[in-house]
């Protein structure tokens, strides 16, 4: 069922919570590449992920015992924390795995468990047969890690400006998180870019996808879902491991998001769910209207960084207009259908909590008009999308923001 709150805040696909993209792996995967003089694992040639498997058997037997000890010489050499972390987080996660199918037949796995497992198969099935997300053998095998959240992500603005900080990386590209497998990491990162002046929004992540350089494993601290929301997060993750595009979260971000929705609506429809159908489609109305209040306190926020005042007059006009946005949120509840956003305005607002929700959502209507246009057919909408992304990125943003403005209009794809 939909639930009534967001779960990790994760109904308004806002911030952190709705799961790292496996850069945390891939940064430590360059910095390996590069030390060790090799060839990248990515397409050549191709700034997608399209057409590349993972590495299975013996291979991914071998990357584990590379991540373990090279986590272990980072460590012992006291050298490259970042990318320590990261091999032991990764290594964790390879080591223990095990069979989604021997999990969900045994009887030491609880009762709910087994019964979300096999939820997942179903899930993945209706993937890989309705939506065309090539699954293969991701979500295939279980992890419990014993705790509630997989990655912690750090997301940072400067304290007067919208442009998020970003961390890059040789093959993954610029993005605008970094990822930690320890709580304790990211609050000492956090720790560090508040003492440099920067507004820092972190938090726990359920979930990430390698974007499919590795089997990505069904995890604990994404079962407590209701099986929306779990079909919901799987639909997205899947969809990182058909196509990246290096360097461009927003881009990435709507992307996965358009066909989550996209592929929910169909899982709905096919089991022939009218009544969560209906709630679904409520529930998405409310968080446009999120969206809508978060983008015009953006909008007002944008045009107050670029008066020149001074600092001290322009943080008491930045907290009056983030003071305002809480103001239209409670009087905007009456058409939210019940669905609470509290925890979120309620909490500290400041401009990389506000890039967070930008990041997931600005593209995504331009997407669902090109999936449309489509008429609903995957493959095609995968292609036109693989032919959008080999446009300068003011072009193709330009492009999919016009698309959404204005889906009467013919496609130029």
């Amino acid at each position: 069922m939909i639930p009534q709150g967001p779960s990790k805040e994760k109904a308004a696909r806002a911030g952190v919570s709705n799961g790292n993209k496996g850069f945390v792996l891939l940064a430590l995967y360059d910095f390996c590449r590069s030390y060790l003089g090799r060839r990248s694992p990515f397409v050549s040639g191709s700034p997608t992920r399209f057409g590349r498997r993972a590495p299975t058997g013996s291979a991914a037997k071998q990357l584990t015992l590379v991540l373990i000890a090279f986590g272990l010489l980072l460590n012992l050499s006291g050298c490259f924390g970042f990318y320590g972390q990261a091999a032991r987080g990764q290594s964790e996660l390879l080591l223990k795995q095990r069979s989604l199918v021997s999990a969900a037949n045994d009887p030491k796995t609880s009762r709910q468990t087994r019964e979300k497992l096999r939820q997942v198969q179903r899930i993945r099935i209706f993937a890989d047969r309705r939506l065309a997300l090539q699954v293969g053998d991701n979500y295939g095998s279980y992890v419990d890690l014993k705790r509630d959240s997989v990655v912690w992500n750090v997301m940072a603005a400067p304290e007067f400006s919208l442009k998020p900080k970003t961390w890059c990386y040789p093959v993954a590209g610029c993005v605008g998180y970094r990822g930690f497998f320890a709580e304790a990491d990211a609050d000492h990162l956090v720790a560090q870019l508040q003492a440099q002046g920067y507004d820092v929004y972190s938090g726990g992540v359920d979930a990430y996808s390698t974007l499919g350089f590795l089997k990505d494993p069904v995890l604990n601290t994404f079962l407590d879902k209701s099986d929306v929301e779990l079909a919901s997060l799987l639909f997205h993750e899947l969809a990182h491991a058909r196509f990246y595009l290096k360097g461009d979260t927003a881009f990435n971000e709507s992307f996965a998001t358009a066909v989550e929705y996209a592929g929910l609506k169909l899982w709905l429809q096919e089991h022939d769910d009218s009544t969560t159908f209906d709630r679904y489609l409520q529930y998405e109305e409310a968080i446009d209207r999120f969206r809508a209040l978060v983008a015009q306190t953006r909008g007002e926020l944008a045009q107050l960084y670029r008066q020149p005042i001074a600092e001290a007059d322009m943080r008491m006009r930045k907290q009056a207009i983030i003071s305002t946005l809480r103001d239209r949120y409670q009087a905007s509840k009456p058409s939210l259908n019940g669905v609470s956003f509290d925890k979120w305005f309620f909490s500290d607002i400041n401009n990389a909590k506000l890039n967070s929700v930008a990041t997931y959502e600005d593209l995504v209507p331009g997407f669902t008009t090109i999936l449309a246009r489509c008429n609903q057919d995957f493959p095609c909408f995968y292609a036109a999308v693989e032919r959008l992304s080999k446009r300068p990125k003011a072009e193709r943003d330009a492009l999919l923001r016009n698309l959404g403005q204005a889906s009467g209009e013919k496609s130029a794809l």
